[in-house]
């Protein structure tokens, strides 16, 4: 087995120990001058700091028990934060109702509200223009032809 499958399986293990609900969204290993693990998880309601902390001592623990790599390295386990965007269906239903910015697969760009999704695609209202009087319809995207999706951050005045 590899470092990377055995880094893996570590992982799950932690994940089916704490919360089988917990997903991995990435997990990567980059080397430089600060060796870094590092494992983003999520669900579909959000995670925890807490129990980003826990999944942290529980692999870091097994990461010593059994050790992969024979120099130094960080462990850091979190949240995919906004700025990484969406990649698995669980992720976009507790997006519902937000705003997002897809890139499809064929290099168009589609900004709508996130009205409905289901495991195989999304449904959004497409952005009003300012001299459009009447309301867009609906549409259906593939997850398939989803590229890149990305939460846009409204801050609007009270």
């Amino acid at each position: 087995m590899s470092e990377k499958e055995v880094l893996d399986s570590t992982i799950q293990a932690g994940i089916e120990t704490l919360n089988p609900e917990i997903f991995v969204v990435e997990a990567s290993l980059k080397l430089g001058k600060r060796n870094l693990i590092q494992v983003l998880v999520d669900t579909e309601e959000g995670i925890s700091l807490e129990t980003c902390a826990k999944l942290n001592r529980f692999i870091g623990q097994q990461l010593e028990d059994h050790p992969l790599f024979d120099f130094p390295y960080t462990l850091e386990v979190s949240s995919p934060g906004i700025e990484k965007g969406l990649k698995f269906p669980k992720q976009y239903t507790r997006n519902i109702g937000r705003e997002l910015n897809l890139t499809l697969t064929s290099g168009l760009s589609v900004l709508g509200k996130l009205t409905a999704c289901s495991s195989e695609f999304v449904v959004l209202k497409p952005a009003k223009e300012k001299k459009e009087k009447e309301e867009k319809e609906d549409i259906t995207i593939p997850f398939s032809t989803i590229k890149e999706a990305k939460v846009m951050i409204s801050f609007k005045e009270k």
